[in-house]
């Protein structure tokens, strides 16, 4: 189902940081299982990497192009920090991607996603009772 931004992701709390990190990734997991990158690019800095990426590659999946099967994210958040000053937050954490294999329209398999963990950080802030998200990365 289309990802809805919670309530808590509303509040400039390490509880509504870590609950934005979660609608970052239960949006890219809508992006690539449905091609729609709106419910993501909605809360995305212009000037995002990881939104741009997201934007670029999610259409692949629109209109049965290309079919997903695995490949789910999952985040497990370690730490946030709040900066009030400057209304941003980081939120550090570990981004689990499951294994997934692509096929095209014919059935044929089209790339393979092998299983990881990722070190990430998420940086946002919060601007008018909502977050943004800044920069997004892992190792």
């Amino acid at each position: 189902t289309e990802p809805v931004l919670p309530v808590e992701a509303r509040e400039f709390t390490t509880d509504g940081a870590a609950a934005f990190a979660q609608y970052v990734i239960d949006a890219t997991n809508w992006a690539y299982a449905t091609g729609d990158a709106a419910p993501l690019l909605d809360h995305c800095s212009e000037d995002s990497a990881y939104c741009q990426s997201v934007m670029a590659h999610a259409p692949e999946f629109e209109g049965a192009e290309r079919t997903r099967f695995g490949g789910l994210m999952t985040l497990t958040v370690d730490s946030v920090e709040l900066y009030a000053d400057d209304a941003v937050a980081f939120v550090i954490g570990t981004a689990s991607v499951g294994e997934a294999t692509d096929l095209d329209t014919e059935g044929f398999k089209s790339g393979e996603v092998d299983q990881r963990d990722l070190d990430v950080t998420l940086q946002m802030q919060f601007t008018a009772g909502i977050w943004t998200l800044l920069l997004a990365g892992g190792t």
